[in-house]
C-alpha cells in the first residue's frame, strides 16, 4: 500500500507525546523514501515534507500541563518495581516499566487487555480506561481507583491500580498488584511504622481493592470499627486521607529499589564517581573504572553509554588499565556551557582541564558509541595530548553510512533525512531522544536490537541494562538539551576532524552490527588508510564490548605497550580479528 506525501506531512510535529506518534511519523517516512526512490517527482516530494518540518520547528513546543502523565512518565514509571503503564483511551501502552516487561512481556503498542487479568463482571480493563477517561473528573474523586482483577491465566491474583490523566492528550496510568507485591510492601509497612497485625491484615484488604465497608463485611466488624483502624494507620503512616494512604503503601517499594542500588554500588570495588571543581569554577563529574593507578584512557560520557558492568571493570583492573568516563556539559553534574559558547568547544575544554588537574600529560582517547563526533573534535585540537584513538562499536558519518544496511528504522529514517532534509531531520532526532527517555533504557534496546540476536542476547542483560538506565539518567538529568545536540552531532559530518587530526585510530567493530553496519566504518578506514584500521570481530554486534570483553581489553592493552616510551613507531593496516 503506497503512502501519500500529505500523510507524511500530516504527521510531522515538533513535539511528540508517545512513542506510538513517533513510530509513526517514522515508519510514513521510510515508506515515502522508498517510494521516491522509484519515482520521478520524488524532488517535489521531498520539498515539500522539507517544508512542513521546517514551519513544525518554527513553533516552540507548548508547555506539558500538569496533568498530563505521559509528559514526566519516564521518571514516574520507572520508580516502581512492581509493573506499570501508561494506557491511551483505545487501550494502547505507550509506555512501561522494567517490571511490566519481566512480569508480562507486554511492550510499547501492546493492548492493555493483553494483560492476564479481566475487572468485575468480565469488562476489559481498556473499556474502562475509555469509560473513566470519558467522564469529567470530579473534584470529590480519588486520585487512585483500586479494582479487584480476575486471572485469565495461570497468574496470581491482582489489583489494579488506576489513575487518570485528562490533559490534551487523556491518559491513564495502569498499575498491577500482585499478591507478590503486597505482601513484601505490608510487612515492610508493619515493620516501619508498628502496624499491629489486624492493621496490617485490613491494610491488605485495603490495597486488594475492597471499600470500608466490604472489609468490615469480610471481617465481621462494623464499619465504624473499620474505620477506627484505617484512622490509626493514617496517623502512624502520616497519611490525610486514605488516597494518602495508598500512595504511601505504594511508595513502600522504594525501601527495596534503595536496597538494590546499595548492593549494586557494592558490586563495583573498582569505580569511584567524583565532581571535580576546575580553576575556571566549572563543576565536572567524572567516573574512573578499573586500576586506578593503571595506564589511563580517557572518554566522553553519552546518552547510551558511561560506565561498564562490574566484569568489565574487574578485567581492567587485572590488566593494570584505567578508564575515565567524563561527563560532557549539561549532563551529569557537569555545568552546561556558558550562554554563546560552543557546546563541543567546552566539552574538550573541560577535557583538558580536567587532565592538567589530575596530572595526565598524554593518555588514550576511548570513543565509544555516540561520543564519536566529541572525541574527534578534541583529538583534532589537543594532538599533543593523547597517544591514539580506539573506536569501540560506534559510528562513522552519516555520508558513509548506507541506511537501507540498517535494521533500526528510527536510525534508518535519521540517516536517509541526513542526506539532504535538514530539517526533517531535526524533527526526528528531536523526537527520537524524547521517545528514548520516555521508554527508559532497556525498552528502547529491545526495540532497536530486536532483529538482531547477537544484539538481543548481549544488550539486555540485567547488568548492561542497569549501565543503560544510567547513561541514560545522567545524560538526561537536566532535559534532553544534552541528548539532541548529542544525537545530531552523530548524525553530522565530522569527517573533517578526522582528516585533519594527526593521530592514529583503531576501530573495533562487530561484522554483525546491524545499528551501524561494519561497512561504513570500512568506507570511513578507506578514505584515511594512512591514520586508520578495522579490526573487525565476529560474530558480534553493537554491544560487542560485552560479548567480546577479552579481545576489548586485550587490544588497549597491547596500544598501551605500543605507546611506552622506546617502542618507535607502528604502521597500521587494516585487518579483521576472528572472535570465538
Amino acid at each position: 500500500m503506497k503512502i501519500s506525501t500529505r500523510t507524511v506531512i500530516d504527521k510531522i510535529k515538533n513535539d511528540y507525546d508517545n512513542v506510538a506518534e513517533y513510530d509513526d511519523v517514522i515508519n510514513a517516512w521510510n515508506q515515502l523514501c522508498e517510494q521516491a526512490s522509484t519515482n520521478s517527482d520524488s524532488d517535489l516530494k521531498f520539498a515539500d515534507v522539507q517544508k512542513a518540518a521546517l514551519s513544525a520547528l518554527s513553533n516552540e513546543p507548548k508547555k506539558s500541563s500538569p496533568g498530563n502523565i505521559g509528559h514526566d512518565v519516564s521518571r514516574m514509571i520507572n520508580s516502581f518495581n512492581y509493573p506499570a503503564y501508561v494506557v491511551t483511551s483505545s487501550g494502547h501502552i505507550t509506555a512501561s516499566n522494567m517490571a511490566a516487561w519481566n512480569e508480562f512481556s507486554l511492550d510499547v503498542r501492546d493492548s492493555i487487555d493483553q494483560l492476564p487479568f479481566v475487572i468485575d463482571k468480565a469488562q476489559k480493563i481498556s473499556e474502562l480506561i475509555s469509560i473513566e477517561l470519558k467522564r469529567k473528573l470530579r473534584k470529590d474523586e480519588p486520585a487512585l481507583s483500586l479494582l479487584r482483577a480476575e486471572a485469565t491465566d495461570n497468574v496470581p491474583q491482582a489489583t489494579i491500580a488506576l489513575s487518570y490523566s485528562h490533559g490534551p492528550k487523556p491518559t491513564a496510568l495502569v498499575f498491577v498488584l500482585t499478591t507478590k507485591w503486597k505482601a513484601k510492601s505490608t510487612e515492610l509497612l508493619r515493620q516501619q511504622f508498628n502496624l499491629t497485625k489486624t492493621e496490617v491484615e485490613i491494610l491488605r484488604h485495603f490495597v486488594d481493592g475492597f471499600s470500608t465497608q466490604e472489609i468490615a463485611i469480610l471481617r465481621e466488624r462494623s464499619h465504624e470499627t473499620i474505620k477506627d483502624h484505617f484512622q490509626s494507620m493514617r496517623e502512624k503512616l502520616g497519611a490525610k486521607n486514605q488516597t494518602e494512604l495508598l500512595r504511601t503503601s505504594l511508595s513502600v517499594s522504594e525501601f527495596t529499589k534503595d536496597i538494590s542500588n546499595i548492593t549494586n554500588a557494592m558490586e563495583h570495588p573498582h569505580r569511584r564517581k567524583a565532581e571535580q571543581l576546575l580553576p575556571s569554577n566549572r563543576l565536572v563529574e567524572l567516573t574512573m573504572m578499573g586500576d586506578f593507578s593503571g595506564d589511563p584512557f580517557v572518554m566522553f560520557s553519552a546518552g547510551s553509554f558511561y560506565t561498564f558492568n562490574a566484569e568489565f571493570e574487574q578485567m581492567l583492573y587485572d590488566a593494570n588499565l584505567l578508564i575515565i568516563s567524563v561527563c560532557t556539559p549539561g549532563s551529569g553534574a557537569t555545568d552546561p556551557a556558558p550562554e554563546g559558547t560552543n557546546w563541543i568547544d567546552q566539552a574538550g575544554e573541560d577535557m583538558i582541564a580536567l587532565l592538567d588537574q589530575m596530572g595526565i600529560s598524554k593518555c588514550g582517547l576511548v570513543v565509544k558509541y555516540t561520543s564519536a563526533p566529541a572525541s574527534y573534535h578534541l583529538a583534532r585540537h589537543n594532538p599533543s595530548r593523547f597517544t591514539h584513538i580506539v573506536q569501540i562499536s560506534t559510528c562513522g558519518p552519516g555520508k558513509y553510512d548506507k541506511p537501507q544496511g540498517h535494521r533500526s528504522p528510527w536510525v534508518s529514517g535519521i540517516l536517509k533525512a541526513t542526506i539532504n532534509n535538514s530539517a526533517i531531520k531535526s524533527i526526528l532526532i528531536r523526537g527520537a531522544t524524547k521517545a528514548w527517555k520516555t521508554l527508559g533504557a532497556k525498552q528502547f534496546l529491545r526495540l532497536q536490537m530486536t532483529a538482531n540476536p547477537i544484539d538481543a542476547k548481549y544488550a539486555l542483560l540485567p547488568e548492561y541494562v542497569v549501565e543503560s538506565e544510567y547513561a541514560l539518567e545522567t545524560a538526561s538529568r537536566r532535559g534532553l538539551a544534552t541528548l539532541n545536540q548529542e544525537q545530531a552531532l552523530v548524525f553530522g559530518d565530522w569527517t573533517e576532524d578526522i582528516a585533519v587530526g594527526s593521530l592514529n585510530i583503531t576501530a573495533i567493530h562487530g561484522s554483525e552490527n546491524h545499528l551501524f553496519s561494519v561497512n561504513s566504518v570500512r568506507a570511513l578506514a578507506s578514505q584515511f588508510p594512512e591514520k586508520m584500521q578495522v579490526i573487525e570481530i565476529e560474530k558480534a554486534g553493537f554491544s560487542l564490548i560485552q560479548s567480546h570483553p577479552a579481545e576489548v581489553i586485550n587490544i588497549l592493552k597491547s596500544i598501551v605497550e605500543l605507546h611506552r616510551p622506546g617502542n618507535g613507531c607502528v604502521e597500521f593496516r587494516p585487518v579483521k580479528a576472528s572472535a570465538n
